[in-house]
Order: structure tokens, then sequence, then C-alpha cells
């Protein structure tokens, strides 16, 4: 599993926030934390989501889409993350987002990578 800590910007319908982002390599999806998703303003609800925690635990939070995502001045629009009322960072970005789109973790430089397609 790889960690690595970035800043990434996120834009919904209230505004562009700066995040303190986790690139999780162990986290299937994306989320970010409530008090985050709601000062930003997602602009798609998509309904609840059930969240199994590293603990065992199941979490509920929510689904939801934003405008976009910039991350290493790369724009990705109607990126979905699940909204947390408790989370350990602002922001996680996980394994789905970053097979999608090419991100590999540099874990010897602790650094992020976007392959060019």
């Amino acid at each position: 599993m790889g960690l690595i800590k970035k800043q990434i910007w996120i834009t919904g319908i209230m505004g562009r926030k700066r995040v303190k982002a986790l690139f999780d390599s162990g986290a299937a999806r994306n989320y970010i934390r409530g008090d985050l998703a709601q000062s930003i303003g997602f602009s798609t609800y998509y309904g609840r989501h059930n969240s199994i925690l590293p603990n065992q635990f199941v979490e509920e939070g929510y689904r939801v889409e934003f405008k976009n995502m910039e991350i290493e001045n790369r724009l990705y629009k109607n990126p979905e993350m699940i909204v947390m009322a408790v989370l350990s960072h602002e922001a996680i970005i996980g394994a789905y987002f970053m097979q999608k789109h090419k991100v590999v973790l540099n874990m010897a430089e602790d650094e992020i990578r976007i392959i060019q397609s």
C-alpha cells in the first residue's frame, strides 16, 4: 500500500479550495471531510454510501460530485467523492481514480507522477 500527501484544489458550486490530500493506494474511492464538502459545495448528490474502515467498522457517508479537481496542474472534471463526517485527512484520493487517470505513486521520492496518454 502506498501513501503520499499532496496539495490539490477542489472546485464546487460555492467556490474553490486548496486541500491537503492523502493519495492512498489502499483506499478504493475518493473521500472528503464533511465540513470541506459543505463549504465548497458539491454539484451532484448521488445518495448514501457505506464505507468499510480499516478497523472493519462500517461508516455511512454520501456520494457526491464536484465541478472539478486539480492535481499537479491537471484538471479532472466531475470527480466523485464520498463525504464522511470524520476523516483522517481533508481528502483521500483512492485507487480507482489513480488507475483511471494514470496517477503513479513514487514512494522513493515521496511524489506522484501522472503518465501522459
